[in-house]
């Protein structure tokens, strides 16, 4: 597992998201569902389990496993901002 910082900053820098859903299912947050695993805030800790598209499977600092789309993962952002992974057609 790769440790990573949970992050709600915007691309402005401003905080945006000071908490972050851990959804249980990654189509959960499309459904409007309320199957939340866990919050956390910006700047926690955490793991990247996997990877699939956007969604990325992570565990928490209390050990509760679930999904958030890559925007809230410091480390994948900053690549995404740096160019590096960015899929086709994004800007």
């Amino acid at each position: 597992m790769q440790p990573i910082t949970f992050d709600g900053l915007d691309q402005s820098g401003e905080v945006a998201c000071p908490t972050i859903n851990i959804w249980r299912r990654a189509t959960d947050q499309l459904k409007m569902k309320k199957p939340i695993v866990d919050r956390v805030r910006h700047g926690d800790p955490g793991f990247l389990i996997e990877r699939s598209g956007d969604q990325i499977k992570v565990r928490t600092a209390r050990g509760r496993v679930g999904w958030i789309t890559y925007w809230f993962v410091r480390e994948l952002k900053q690549d995404w901002l740096r160019g590096v992974d960015r899929p086709q057609g994004d800007v």
